[in-house]
């Protein structure tokens, strides 16, 4: 049968819950899973983080030369070149507004921007807002910084 769990072969059909120690196994290859599940979720991350350090080794090492292959042969106005094991593409990535430090930038919003800030038991910094005031007077508040807008490289499988 295709929806058999492996633990089914493991228990005899007459099995039952009659005493202290059948109680204490079926009890016993419960919890047992707890411990299982902990450890696949252990090895589970183990080996995402081992793809995500490998996905960022082969971009730091690769990353320059992919871009610049991209651009010399992806066909004229594209920025992309179609593989037979994925796409490379140029993409530019925006100039990203970010407040750097929080706490600095506190001080200079209640003096030069109060209308950001947003009271309650704790201040809250409207992100969006102080963004808009930065696009609108291009002046970095003290406690932000910028990005400049870059061409990064993706590869899609």
């Amino acid at each position: 049968m295709e929806n058999e769990l492996a633990i089914q072969h493991e228990i005899k059909p007459e099995f039952a819950i009659v005493d202290l120690n059948s109680a204490t196994w079926a009890v016993g290859k419960m919890t047992a899973l707890d411990s299982k599940e902990s450890i696949v979720k252990a090895q589970y991350k183990a080996m995402m983080d081992d793809i995500e350090n490998d996905r960022k080794f082969l971009m730091s090492r690769f990353g320059a030369q992919l871009m610049a292959w991209t651009l010399e042969n992806a066909k004229k106005g594209a920025k992309s070149v179609k593989l037979l094991t994925g796409t490379v593409s140029v993409r530019t990535v925006p100039e990203a507004f970010f407040i750097a430090d929080e706490d600095k930038f506190l001080e200079w919003a209640l003096q030069h921007l109060p209308e950001v800030l947003k009271e309650k038991t704790v201040t809250h910094i409207d992100k969006k807002k102080v963004e808009e005031y930065f696009k609108k007077t291009g002046e970095v508040p003290d406690g932000c910084d910028t990005k400049p807008s870059e061409e990064r490289v993706y590869v899609k499988g």
